[in-house]
């Protein structure tokens, strides 16, 4: 029988929630094992990649790491992925509770961990800030370490170097199988990596495939030092290590007349304002064009920053920083905001670009803040083309 007390105590939730321990505290990646479901964790994703079946359908796999960097990989089935994939980019950080925990039998696996994660109708993804946990990084095995066979055969590694020769190709009804290459180090080490299936959307064994933003900016680039850049005589994508050091004034001041539809140019046709697609436009639209120099062991180049760029960087539109400009008084286009003293990071970085021949600045397409991936460029200076592949 209840006393009085007792009953009192229950007719008062209140007094139990101050009593009572509510949140879960965070765990830790490395404590993980299939004992239980219910895990809480703060977590940054390093690594996320999509995986087509033969019959088209998509689940996601990614590689998370916590502040004490532990990672796990995270199977993401076809049923959750419209769900969550928003929130699924590369260097996200999210709260993620409750899961299927599996031992991480696959053949070959993303991470050492003796267990993996598989995202179920319980799992609660909430994007959070953790800036404690480190960016993501690259894992680069040194070749001297693959050929001596210090590695685990079911576990990817990065590698870094140059293309030197393909030495088998593997032919089925006219198409491309499979190729063995090797690959070359700055020590003029050779690698050969065997049967690398072509036949396969790259998505399907590339770590370096991301969703949602643009993350491996060594894809499909030529790496080229600067003074190479100069010297080209055809337009191409490479990757380069350079310094902005300054901001360029130009004639044309730091925006153009871009259309609405798109990012072209527009001009009068015909009475018609049109871009290069015809879209039809009243009046234009001012987009960023924001030109910088670049330097790196003595040579000098000219890099451009386009619209979808520098709002990503400033986080405000080409319009809306002309108009604030204009209520401040400054009515000249060629008067230069500020804000766009931003862009001039004064700090090495690793840059993607469109590299034109002659005179022409360059296109910046991407770039990259990571010191690892800059420390190992800087030591591969002087090599023709620069890739990453898995093992």
């Amino acid at each position: 029988m209840l006393t009085s007390v007792s009953r009192a105590l229950f007719k008062h939730p209140k007094w139990m929630e101050d009593h009572i321990e509510v949140a879960r505290p965070f765990d830790d990646i490395k404590d993980i094992d299939d004992s239980k479901d219910i895990w809480t964790l703060p977590v940054r994703i390093v690594d996320v990649w999509p995986v087509i079946s033969k019959f088209k359908s998509e689940h996601i796999e990614m590689v998370i790491m916590d502040a004490q960097s532990g990672r796990i990989q995270v199977t993401v089935p076809k049923k959750f992925v419209a769900e969550f994939k928003q929130i699924m980019y590369l260097n996200n950080t999210l709260e993620m509770e409750n899961f299927k925990v599996c031992k991480n039998e696959i053949v070959v696996k993303a991470t050492p961990h003796p267990y993996r994660l598989i995202v179920t109708g319980a799992t609660v993804i909430t994007p959070e800030d953790f800036p404690a946990i480190p960016l993501a990084g690259f894992c680069f095995k040194d070749f001297e370490d693959v050929l001596a066979g210090k590695y685990r055969p079911d576990l990817i590694v990065d590698a870094i170097g140059a293309f030197q020769e393909v030495t088998n190709t593997n032919r089925s009804s006219g198409r491309l199988k499979s190729i063995t290459f090797l690959l070359r180090d700055a020590r003029l080490k050779l690698l050969p990596v065997d049967d690398v299936d072509m036949s396969q959307n790259a998505s399907q064994f590339s770590q370096g495939s991301q969703l949602s933003t643009p993350t491996d900016i060594m894809s499909k680039a030529t790496f080229l030092s600067l003074s190479e850049i100069n010297d080209i005589t055809n337009e191409i994508i490479c990757v380069t290590v350079a310094e902005i050091t300054k901001q360029n004034a130009t004639r044309y001041g730091w925006t153009y007349d871009g259309c609405k539809e798109c990012t072209k140019v527009v001009k009068m046709d015909d009475g018609q304002l049109k871009c290069k697609n015809a879209h039809v436009n009243q009046k234009p639209v001012p987009r960023y064009k924001v030109e910088v120099q670049v330097e790196h062991k003595g040579s000098k180049a000219r890099f451009l920053f386009w619209d979808e760029l520098t709002v990503s960087i400033l986080g405000i539109s080409a319009t809306d920083l002309r108009e604030q400009m204009i209520q401040a008084g400054h009515t000249n286009p060629k008067t230069y905001p500020k804000l766009l003293d931003k862009l001039v990071f004064k700090k090495k970085k690793v840059f993607k670009v469109k590299a034109h021949p002659g005179s022409n600045p360059c296109s910046i397409i991407q770039f990259s803040e990571s010191e690892q991936l800059l420390g190992n460029l800087e030591k591969q200076f002087g090599l023709e083309e620069v890739i990453r592949m898995s093992f």
